[in-house]
């Protein structure tokens, strides 16, 4: 065999058994053998950073399998080496946009100059992207340092949250009821620390500030809560982004693994 990878996920859980699968299925097309038990030096693929993190910090390169953050989330994995969203390694968009354009090309809206609020987009607590954040302090120093801009912050909590029970109150942004969609419709700005969300509102025309280079819209939000608002160029970013997601039939296929293999790291 000219290569060696490891697989390991969780078979009880039903979105790592079909995406999983599909890479096993993608990969066994390709000249590599797959293993199930890592050995130094074998390059893993598994679900979620939680899972991933402890392999890569035993030396090993991650490929890391999350739902996607363009078009229908849960039709689309995201494939990324040794880090989660804007901390991944990716395969470079080499056709000039057109995978976004026949994937994702309707979803791009004008750049909005204005709105009757700032939307401050919840995260949850615990999940691995926010990991050794404060969420709830951070959500107060964001709402103070927007109510500065002389608009009214609506805070829009986590869905997961909000199912749990457990969606906090945030002093000085009334929490906003409705889709993600929907409450991106009237913002003027959209806050957040490193949600996926940013991709929506920067889709939406929604100028928006991320906090943490984990965002996978970090190259087209400003940076930090004290950021004015920008407008950027988003045709290169969103090229990119089309090159981080793939469907369930370009991973079975071995199409997917054909690009990953390119650009593993070391």
């Amino acid at each position: 065999m000219a290569d060696r990878i490891a697989l390991v996920y969780r078979p009880e859980m039903p979105h790592q058994a079909k995406w999983c699968g599909a890479m096993w299925a993608g990969i066994a097309q390709a000249d590599v053998e797959i293993t199930t038990e890592p050995s130094p030096g074998d390059p893993v693929i598994t679900w979620g950073w939680k899972q991933a993190r402890p392999w890569r910090e035993r030396g090993h390169a991650v490929l890391v399998m999350e739902f996607g953050n363009l078009g229908r989330r849960h039709d689309w994995c995201n494939l990324g080496w040794n880090g989660l969203a804007g901390r991944g390694v990716y395969p470079a968009a080499k056709d000039g946009g057109a995978r976004w354009r026949r994937h994702f090309g309707d979803a791009m809206k004008p750049w909005r100059a204005d709105g009757p609020y700032t939307l401050l987009i919840g995260q949850c607590r615990g999940d691995a992207a926010t990991a050794g954040v404060d969420l709830l302090a951070w959500y107060a120093e964001a709402v103070t340092a927007a109510t500065g801009e002389g608009r009214p912050v609506r805070f829009r909590p986590h869905p997961v949250e909000v199912g749990w029970g457990r969606a906090p109150e945030i002093d000085g942004a009334p929490t906003i009821e409705g889709s993600l969609a929907e409450t991106l419709d009237q913002a003027a700005l959209a806050v957040t620390w490193n949600s996926g969300a940013a991709v929506e509102a920067v889709l939406a025309g929604v100028p928006t500030i991320a906090c943490d280079e984990g965002s996978p819209a970090w190259p087209v939000a400003a940076h930090g809560l004290e950021a004015a608002r920008i407008w950027p160029e988003r045709e290169t970013w969103a090229a990119a982004m089309a090159w981080r997601q793939w469907s369930l039939e370009e991973i079975a296929s071995g199409e997917a693994w054909g690009y990953l293999r390119e650009c593993r790291p070391c």
